[in-house]
């Protein structure tokens, strides 16, 4: 593994690519095996090289995946990543790691991102199935934009509660100007 990690950004483009998802694989086994802090070692190794972008966000999100809740610091960068894969691993990832502290990153990135990616955090939010959400998503309901209130409503369907149903059909009322 050590010699793999060396020629990592040793190697031309097509043997990088090679070594790199050798050291994947390592990764992989050293996690299996339970030798999780070797196996985020690799892991960040290949995420900080010069290896293909897919490969390196197979490392992100194995890496996200070994480390589950104690990934909380990297799942923060990645929802502020600039780069789409990289954000879509982090709502995968949110999904399916439990903990507080991931549902309360998730809602604090809701005012800093654009319509698009609010509403796939609202919709990450719900899958959730955390209560936690719920005042975020209330309000959210009540966005300017389309796509948030959209994905606003399907994640109150998820959390909210029969005191709910009032907002949601609230919600639904058309503005005559955009009656059809």
């Amino acid at each position: 593994v050590d010699t793999l990690l060396e020629r990592l950004d040793q190697s031309d483009s097509p043997l990088q690519s090679a070594v790199a998802d050798a050291a994947l694989v390592a990764a992989r086994r050293r996690a299996e095996e339970g030798e999780t802090d070797r196996a985020v070692a690799i892991l960040e190794a290949v995420r900080q090289s010069e290896a293909p972008q897919h490969i390196r966000i197979g490392a992100t999100d194995l890496l996200v995946r070994t480390q589950g809740s104690e990934s909380l610091p990297l799942l923060r960068e990645l929802l502020q990543a600039d780069d789409d894969e990289f954000f879509a691993v982090a709502l995968q990832a949110s999904r399916e790691i439990s903990g507080d502290e991931i549902t309360q990153a998730l809602v604090e990135q809701l005012e800093q991102q654009p319509p698009r990616r609010t509403a796939l955090l609202l919709l990450a939010l719900g899958d959730r199935g955390d209560e936690d959400a719920l005042p975020a998503v209330r309000e959210a309901v009540q966005s300017d934009e389309t796509v948030v209130q959209i994905a606003a409503i399907e994640a109150l369907g998820q959390l909210g509660d029969s005191s709910d149903v009032d907002r949601l059909m609230e919600s639904v009322e058309l503005d005559p100007a955009q009656q059809v």
